[in-house]
């Protein structure tokens, strides 16, 4: 778990169950968005002001997870938990300079970026990838739908069972996933 010297304004500063939690912005590791610090040290708690800006020194906690569930990969500094050290900046632990600007559109969160940079749209080559993945997402829509509504029909587990290995649902999703991956 890492330790780094950051500038933040403060939010909100809120007593929880679990403890003190900080609502701020915190530029170097969420450009767009506030961060939440947990692990707020009492004494710490009652001077922070809201709408001051202070240096503190925060340290990451675990991986946040994304839309789906699974962890982020760690890459970005807002993919983390942080809980707050100490007021003010604590020698031998780096300064955290902000995110630089992606080519991405938005954060894997889905969430919209905007760093001021205009962001290049998606390109696919004459061969026609883009409508080829069009189409895929069309079939799979229209197989989706099909498959539930046969699934909706049965009256008992026992015949979805045996219609999803009649049907050979699983092995066709693996190769919807196969053609997907081309």
């Amino acid at each position: 778990m890492a330790q780094r010297n950051v500038n933040a304004t403060i939010g909100s500063v809120q007593a929880t169950p679990q403890g003190w939690v900080i609502e701020a912005r915190i530029p170097s590791i969420s450009p767009n968005y506030p961060v939440k610090l947990s692990r707020v040290p009492d004494h710490l708690a009652g001077q922070l002001k809201p709408g001051h800006s202070y240096d503190l020194t925060v340290q990451s906690e675990n991986l946040k997870k994304d839309k789906f569930g699974a962890p982020y990969n760690g890459e970005m500094p807002f993919h983390y938990y942080w809980g707050l050290v100490s007021l003010g900046v604590t020698e031998g632990v780096p300064e955290m300079s902000p995110p630089m600007p992606t080519n991405h559109v938005g954060f894997e969160n889905g969430s919209q970026m905007d760093t001021g940079v205009s962001q290049p749209k998606p390109s696919f080559d004459a061969g026609g990838n883009r409508n080829r993945s069009i189409e895929r997402q069309v079939a799979l829509k229209a197989a989706v739908e099909i498959q539930v509504r046969a699934i909706e029909k049965a009256e008992t587990m026992a015949e979805v069972w045996r219609f999803l290995e009649s049907e050979q649902v699983i092995t066709r999703a693996n190769l919807y996933a196969d053609w997907m991956a081309e």
